[in-house]
């Protein structure tokens, strides 16, 4: 028969396994397209609604990296450009222009 400390010892790692399994679940990077409705390139900037850092193209892919709000409560996406071939760009884009799988 099983010990009461053992039992809840037990439980214990449990709950840890599971708790540790489902955040790193949540943090895995996204696969995502590009897609600016507004012109043909999408501004990627260093920090949420911070300074230009670059440009990608609508229809490039990119990988989704974090996500943050701005001050207004926005979500922003953390990506890196992922196409080969090309410069690689890493920042912040507006999240609404992103469909990721």
């Amino acid at each position: 028969m099983i010990n009461a400390p053992v039992l809840a010892l037990t439980a214990l790692i449990a709950a840890l396994v599971a708790a540790t399994a489902a955040d790193a679940a949540s943090q895995a990077v996204r696969r995502c397209v590009v897609v600016d409705p507004t012109r043909g390139a999408l501004t990627v900037r260093a920090t949420p609604s911070g300074g230009d850092a670059g440009r990608l193209r609508t229809g490039a892919r990119v990988e989704m990296l974090d996500i943050a709000y701005d001050d207004k409560d926005r979500p922003w996406a953390r990506v890196r450009s992922v196409d080969s071939g090309a410069r690689e760009i890493s920042g912040w884009v507006f999240r609404a222009f992103l469909e990721c799988d």
